[in-house]
């Protein structure tokens, strides 16, 4: 039991010296009743138009900003109306184009069919040959 011992007890007395180390430290200090003033609207900031330490009221204009946006976006969409009616007057003229290649196609249906039916009736009357009968039949 030799290590439990007690040992004699130590004391320390406070001095007065010199500081001979430094702690450093960030801080920011706020005013009592600062206020943070936010915007609604994304911009640039064009004019402050109150100094430091005026007194302000509520709804009192502070800054004045530049917001782009709202025109652009108009202009953007007159742009897009303007790209779809363009669009559509071009897919419009398409469509009748479409159309008439179906119109001139019912046409040549009608005159093949013509062609056929006389073809068939000169070969069943044996006037004609076989192979003008199958090149009317393969038009039709």
């Amino acid at each position: 039991m030799g290590a439990c011992k007690q040992q004699a007890s130590q004391t320390t007395k406070p001095s007065y010296t010199n500081m001979t180390e430094a702690v450093y430290a960030s801080v920011t200090l706020k005013a009592a009743g600062q206020y943070m003033a936010f915007t609604t609207v994304n911009g640039i900031l064009k004019k402050v138009q109150v100094t430091e330490g005026d007194v302000v009221t509520k709804g009192q204009a502070l800054f004045t900003i530049e917001n782009n946006t709202q025109p652009l976006a108009t202009e953007n969409a007159r742009l897009g109306v303007a790209l779809a009616k363009n669009n559509l007057a071009g897919n419009q003229s398409k469509l009748k184009e479409i159309s008439r290649q179906i119109e001139v196609a019912k046409l040549k249906l009608t005159n093949d069919s013509l062609n056929y039916q006389r073809q068939k009736n000169l070969l069943d009357n044996n006037i004609g040959s076989k192979s003008q009968f199958d090149q009317f039949l393969l038009a039709y």
